[in-house]
């Protein structure tokens, strides 16, 4: 291979890397943001609470554009997710993604395991409970942000074990699209560099 092809090859490499990590991350955000809606819903929450309370916890108090907020920070970070399981899984042959599907879902399981204890615990507990704590004691008496605040705040170690649930939901998700989207990329390249 001349060096020219090389440096194209390698380029289109991390391209596709970057692609297949954005849309699987996408694709596995997308798909718990119905489970996040369905288990607020089952607590009685008003649809978007979750989002809301990411919305409010950045300084944005207003209910719609504090849940548009979280929902689009939601979609950034599960590409974002992706796009370094992606570049990872592509560089480290033992974590490869188009080598086997169950590879590719146990991988997405892991990553999604890692990034509820590296993303979402410390956010759990370092921003989402002092912001709740901060609303409870801030909000009128009976004023609906203070009992969705103090409903938050009482269900907070299920809220923190269900999000691990989901988190799986995630991973599992992001590995078996990555699957598909190396399957179908690497084509892609070999046509590319034939």
């Amino acid at each position: 291979m001349e060096p020219s092809q090389s440096s194209a090859t390698s380029e289109l490499t991390l391209l596709g890397s970057v692609k297949s990590g954005t849309v699987s991350g996408l694709v596995a955000a997308w798909a718990i943001f119905g489970m996040i809606l369905a288990v607020g819903a089952q607590l009685g929450l008003p649809p978007g609470t979750f989002y809301q309370m990411v919305g409010i916890s950045l300084g944005i108090n207003a209910e719609w554009p504090a849940i548009y907020l979280g929902f689009v920070l939601h979609m950034i970070t599960g590409a974002i997710i992706g796009i370094v399981y992606m570049i990872v899984s592509d560089r480290v042959r033992k974590l490869r993604t188009d080598s086997s599907t169950l590879k590719a879902f146990a991988t997405g399981v892991a990553t999604g395991i890692a990034v509820w204890a590296v993303l979402f615990v410390p956010l759990h507990f370092f921003l989402m409970q002092p912001t709740l704590q901060n609303m409870l004691l801030t909000s009128p008496a009976g004023s609906p942000e203070q009992l969705t605040a103090e409903r938050l705040l009482q269900m907070s170690d299920s809220i923190l074990y269900g999000a691990l649930a989901i988190h799986f939901v995630f991973g599992g998700v992001l590995g078996f699209i990555a699957r598909i989207a190396t399957s179908s990329r690497n084509v892609t390249e070999k046509e590319a560099a034939g």
